[in-house]
């Protein structure tokens, strides 16, 4: 009578940890598929451009880590521009208040896509003065935005086609910069 006891404690803790290793290796999969990476620096203004207003310039990178292309869908992210709040922004610990441009739209068609190489680096370059009221002082700014990629990227342009997208966080490390 022990020793069933004992094959059956043997059978479960054998089925608990392979499901346990199954479900790490998925988990170490779904890491692996979301090889998009992001970037934010501070870029001080070229000597010809420099002038009495505040500028902070801000280089917003977005980089493919894996071997694969990736269609991503660029809308309400640094990479499209200021159409949209897509920082947090604050200045001595007081938060700004975004006031660029809010775009709204449709569902996005895969021509909204733009397409990045394995190991390519998509980058651009804002001026925080354009959507932000600036003032001397500490500067804190964090991303907060996702990106969509397509999962079937296989070029489909009917309106009526329903695109399989993946919404993929992007934990952008903060910047933090003085501004005098």
């Amino acid at each position: 009578m022990i020793e069933k006891v004992e094959k059956r404690t043997a059978s479960k803790l054998s089925m608990l940890l392979l499901t346990l290793i199954t479900g790490l290796m998925l988990f170490a999969k779904s890491i692996s598929a979301m090889p998009l990476t992001c970037q934010i620096t501070f870029q001080e203004p070229p000597e010809n451009e420099k002038t009495d207003k505040l500028v902070a310039l801000v280089k917003f990178s977005l980089t493919n880590g894996s071997s694969d292309t990736v269609p991503v869908l660029l809308w309400n992210s640094p990479w499209e521009g200021w159409k949209n709040r897509f920082l947090k922004v604050s200045v001595n610990d007081e938060q700004l208040e975004y006031q660029g441009a809010m775009m709204k739209r449709g569902e996005p068609l895969a021509s909204d896509f733009i397409t990045l190489k394995a190991n390519e680096t998509l980058s651009k370059v804002l001026n925080l003065a354009d959507a932000y009221p600036l003032q001397a002082g500490h500067y804190n700014i964090r991303y907060h935005g996702f990106i969509y990629t397509l999962t079937k990227p296989d070029n489909q342009t009917d309106a009526n086609t329903e695109l399989a997208m993946e919404l993929q966080k992007l934990d952008c490390p903060a910047l933090e910069f003085d501004l005098k």
